[in-house]
């Protein structure tokens, strides 16, 4: 009896090990360049918690040749080397069970993005069916949710010079 509950506590520790193991996973780190590797129902986290505040400046879409759509958010800043400068923290949490692929950013100062405005940016679009700008509630953060119209695998790093946040979109395969 004693050996047998000794085993089942041995397998309830190697089930919560490899479940904490995944876990851990789930939150991928953003580089400054892209790589090709694309998830789904992950968070992918990036930028500097440390930034000067920026603007949220405009949001983009284009398709690519090499069958992704690509959504670009636009950042501005402030004073002298803004330019240069990544953006501020964020994250791309992607969840399939709601069809639905979410940035929020921290150290927004201005929204220069409206919701009309991030709608036209995607009325082309044939994997996302609509964007949405959350209101500015939380102080300096922004939050911007884009609904799929199927099942998609995404992508997100960031660029500088000026700042940028991409995040890469393609059909789940």
């Amino acid at each position: 009896m004693i050996a047998k509950s000794n085993l089942l506590a041995a397998f309830g520790l190697l089930v919560l090990s490899s479940l904490s193991a995944q876990a851990a996973s789930d939150v991928i780190s953003a580089e400054a360049v892209k790589r090709n590797v694309y998830v789904s129902d992950s968070v992918i986290s990036g930028g500097d918690a440390l930034a000067d505040p920026m603007a949220l400046s405009a949001v983009r879409w284009a398709k690519n040749p090499a069958g992704y759509e690509r959504i670009v958010v636009d950042l501005t800043g402030e004073g002298s080397d803004w330019q240069k400068k990544g953006p501020p923290y964020f994250q791309v949490g992607h969840d399939s069970r709601t069809s639905s692929v979410t940035l929020s950013i921290r150290g927004i100062s201005r929204r220069e993005v409206t919701g009309a405005s991030l709608s036209k940016a995607l009325t082309k679009s044939a994997l996302i069916s609509k964007g949405y700008l959350a209101p500015g509630m939380e102080g300096d953060l922004a939050s911007l949710e884009f609904q799929t119209r199927a099942p998609v695998d995404v992508e997100s790093f960031y660029l500088t010079s000026p700042p940028r946040i991409v995040i890469d979109v393609r059909s789940k395969r």
